[in-house]
């Protein structure tokens, strides 16, 4: 059977469903279930028995090779092994441990001894802005030799100010870097609001704080996070945080490709999952155990095919028929199945079709066992080339008897 007739199988299905939902008339769910179903896992299971001929077929290539492989493992096994040199002073920095500075030691211990020494030099120099006055009343009644004065109390005056600001603003500055370095010490990262909150400022500033002690090398294994938002102590914290923003950004850039390629593997894993919720939650809604049971086998079964596919990206192709018509056809009769069950009144229509849903969900659970089972042939094909070579090897060697002379004796 062509891909055109499993297509048209797919679609017969779809249609069915749809039909049966806008009429309500379920009568014919099961039969085209089962027979649009067991066609297509008959296809599928048929293609995975040629491949397992093609195997077959190589199983004495594969014994050659192996054959070859463990000889040749054997000549190196058997092989007088190189004499070791006996020098046994090797460098003592090779054997070093990792020195793991404590926290104490990420951070810098900062003083007030300069900003103290720019007050008391402020304040003296600062002065002088008092001789000013005097020295303009003298320019003013004519003695312009005053003016050199005026301009060097002046500049004094202002330097001296200038001074004095600095010192006080270098005192407050120091006051907040022990503060950031209390919280750091005891959480090792923390958020730009909470240093905030700790020095009564708001975040922006606290962020130019913080990277100006950066400049000043107050922090020298400290780092911002990329928005300016947190701040981080130690390289290992950092490192961690870089390992998250990676993360976040592989799955921004897959949930992109899933928007851009729906048949990626990414995206009909994505979308496995998402069926896999949504037949969670109408479980959840189902109070009767015998519904809610078949529930959770169609679950578990579903859940093992989008596993295997995962771990075995080929088999892909295999599941596409799967993911593009009957997956989404068992969504839609789990749903109505929970739209009945809704209902205030059960009235005999609604009995039935549920009773209908409910024969539907059984034949589509065996078909999706059916459709795992295709899928693990070649694993368990190979496994068996695998023991079937080894014994060959064995029995070659003599450490294992051939049961056709034993049976001969």
């Amino acid at each position: 059977m062509n891909d055109n007739n499993l297509s048209d199988l797919g679609r017969e299905l779809s249609d069915t469903v749809q039909r049966a939902i806008q009429s309500g008339d379920y009568s014919q769910i099961k039969n085209t279930v089962n027979k649009t179903m067991k066609t297509v896992v008959d296809q599928t299971v048929s293609v995975g028995k040629q491949a397992s001929e093609t195997v077959k077929r190589t199983v004495y290539d594969s014994r050659s090779v192996y054959q070859q492989q463990h000889a040749q493992r054997q000549r190196y096994t058997y092989q007088t092994p190189p004499k070791v040199s006996q020098n046994y002073h090797q460098p003592v920095q090779q054997y070093r441990t990792v020195y793991a500075p404590p926290p104490m030691n990420m951070l810098v211990k900062v003083g007030n001894g300069g900003n103290v020494l720019r007050i008391v030099i402020g304040l003296w120099t600062g002065l002088c802005i008092f001789g000013v006055p005097m020295a303009l009343e003298r320019i003013l009644t004519g003695n312009m030799e005053y003016i050199s004065t005026l301009v060097v109390l002046f500049a004094a005056g202002v330097s001296g100010i200038s001074l004095f600001i600095s010192g006080i603003r270098g005192i407050k500055r120091v006051d907040r870097y022990k503060k950031y370095c209390q919280i750091l010490m005891a959480k090792r990262y923390c958020t730009i609001e909470e240093l905030a909150k700790s020095v009564g400022r708001e975040p922006k500033f606290v962020v130019k704080d913080i990277e100006k002690m950066m400049k000043k090398v107050w922090f020298p294994q400290c780092y911002l996070d990329d928005q300016k938002t947190s701040l981080m102590l130690g390289d290992q914290m950092y490192q961690q945080y870089r390992q998250a923003m990676e993360s976040k950004q592989q799955r921004e850039t897959l949930e992109k490709q899933c928007r851009q390629n729906p048949d990626s593997l990414e995206a009909v894993i994505a979308e496995g999952r998402k069926c896999i919720r949504q037949i969670r939650s109408a479980n959840d809604l189902l109070p009767e155990e015998e519904i809610s049971e078949k529930l959770d086998r169609l679950e578990t079964v579903i859940i093992k095919i989008f596993s295997y596919v995962e771990q075995h990206p080929e088999k892909l192709s295999e599941i596409r028929r799967f993911m593009n018509y009957y997956l989404p056809t068992t969504i839609k009769l789990v749903k109505a199945y929970c739209d009945f069950e809704q209902q205030p009144v059960q009235v005999q229509s609604i009995v039935t079709a549920k009773k209908e849903i409910d024969d539907t969900l059984t034949v589509i659970s065996t078909a999706f066992e059916t459709l795992l089972d295709s899928l693990y042939q070649d694993d368990a094909l190979d496994i068996s080339t695998d023991i079937s070579a080894l014994k060959t090897i064995l029995t070659q060697e003599g450490l294992v008897k051939d049961n056709s002379e034993t049976k001969k004796q």
